[in-house]
């Protein structure tokens, strides 16, 4: 029988394949979606629990933009958006025993009991004194402890990128992470002006409303559920399930060869949206030098843990988004969404759910823990920071990722450009650890791996 024929494969099954895979589409181009699991959302993962709701990945993303509210059109989910305006969701920092919100403003700032003077001094001489731009790529706490000092990295910075990366910013590559603030900074003296270049470089379209925090009634795993069935819509193929893919040049060379347990199909083009082992994998013959220097690339385990408790329990009421921990100040956890607090239908009435953080590059070990000691962990970090009175909470869920995050360390770029530039012809490689981890990083990630292959302007 012939190998089925297609304009382009994509292999993975996550959000950036299916946004590669329905750029392709768009652009009239017939693709082929092969995913070695047997349902697509990849990380993205909503289970719920009788009445409670659960994000065992992201909890939500911000909304970035008319591009977005085009494809929830596109694919039926733009009346049942949920969003909540990012201005309006206060975030605290757990700091010398109590919880501080993180000021917003100016006036907020002074006002604040989270730094003392001195750092806020600091902060105010960095911002209108002139800087040396790094010469090479550096961590991002090591740039803001020259700028600022140590007490705002240690007291901000630091917890700030144990939530977003699960890792410590001494070790987290500022280029990798924020290239946009990374390009403003080298091309500036003056972080105001740096911060201006950085918002130049945003990609454009602009919301309708207030950038929000977004998600959808049934939660996340509404947007690749929908993205799928639009692609089933569109007659898109899939191979779901499949096993032992492999990737290689065809006879005459003109094309790529992609192969599973029982099946094949060519195309001039592949993009792979897959974790580094299957990656490498699928690479070691069709490019080994690609395949090789990924090895490199390191990932943060992380667990993921829910608790359901009733509202009347806890001293403080979770109203606003959550928090994220000093280290070193009694607490275990990295941080906590009040998820319930976000959005409706999380929670039965009466009760808040919290969705909290453990282990990461920071504490890798907690990961191993037996789930008893991660719960009796669990109780005494809710006892210590929102005044938890309850014995044990009514739900208490866990999910330990590894890996879990890719671990942008000084270098990582430049890795990452040295790789594309080994990739033959015909292969693009779109994935959190190729740059960008949010939801709108993969989904415009997905887009531009498609363009890439379609010769089309983004």
């Amino acid at each position: 029988m012939d190998t089925p024929v297609f304009d382009a494969i994509v292999l993975g099954g996550g959000i950036s394949a299916l946004a590669a895979a329905w750029r392709l589409q768009s652009r009239g181009r017939r693709p082929l979606l092969v995913c070695d699991s047997e349902d697509t959302g990849g990380v993205i993962r909503t289970e719920r629990r009788d009445e409670w709701l659960l994000e065992i990945g992201p909890n939500s993303y911000a909304s970035f933009g008319s591009e977005e509210e085009e494809l929830l059109s596109e694919i039926g989910l733009a009346d049942r958006v949920l969003r909540k305006p990012i201005r309006t969701t206060d975030r605290y920092i757990w700091h010398s025993g109590k919880l501080h919100r993180v000021p917003t403003g100016l006036l907020s700032f002074a006002g604040s009991s989270l730094l003392p003077f001195t750092a806020k001094l600091n902060i105010l001489s960095g911002m209108l004194g002139r800087y040396e731009p790094p010469q090479e790529d550096v961590s991002i706490g090591r740039f803001f402890r020259n700028l600022f000092g140590d007490v705002v990295v240690d007291t901000l910075i630091r917890p700030a990128l144990a939530g977003i990366y699960a890792a410590d910013a001494d070790r987290i590559s500022l280029e990798a992470a924020f290239p946009a603030l990374s390009d403003g900074i080298r091309g500036n003296r003056w972080l105001p002006n740096a911060i201006k270049t950085m918002k130049k470089s945003r990609p454009r379209g602009k919301p309708s409303g207030p950038r929000s925090l977004t998600s959808f009634p049934d939660g996340l795993a509404e947007l690749p559920r929908a993205m799928t069935d639009g692609l089933r819509r569109k007659d898109v193929p899939m191979e779901l399930g499949a096993r032992k893919v492999s990737v290689s040049r065809t006879e005459n060379e003109e094309a790529w060869l992609v192969s599973w347990e029982g099946g094949s199909a060519q195309a001039p083009a592949v993009i792979l949206s897959t974790p580094v082992p299957g990656t490498r994998a699928i690479l070691e013959n069709a490019a080994p030098g690609a395949a090789e220097l990924i090895s490199r690339i390191e990932h943060a385990p992380l667990t993921v843990v829910h608790a359901g408790v009733r509202t009347e329990d806890l001293r403080m009421k979770p109203e606003g988004f959550g928090f994220l921990a000093r280290r070193g100040e009694g607490v275990g956890m990295l941080g906590a969404i009040w998820s319930s607090s976000i959005f409706p239908g999380r929670a039965p009435a009466g009760r808040s759910l919290f969705t909290c953080m453990f282990g990461g590059d920071i504490d890798p070990e907690v990961t191993d823990w037996p789930d008893k000691d991660l719960e009796e962990q669990l109780i005494r970090d809710l006892r210590t920071t929102m005044g938890y009175k309850g014995k044990r909470p009514e739900l208490v869920n866990i999910m330990t990722w590894k890996p879990a995050l890719p671990l942008y360390r000084p270098g990582h770029a430049a890795l990452i450009r040295d790789f594309r530039a080994a990739l033959p012809k015909g292969i693009q490689v779109t994935t959190n650890w190729t740059g960008g981890i949010s939801i709108p990083d993969r989904i415009r990630g997905g887009w531009k791996a498609a363009d890439a292959i379609t010769g089309a302007t983004p």
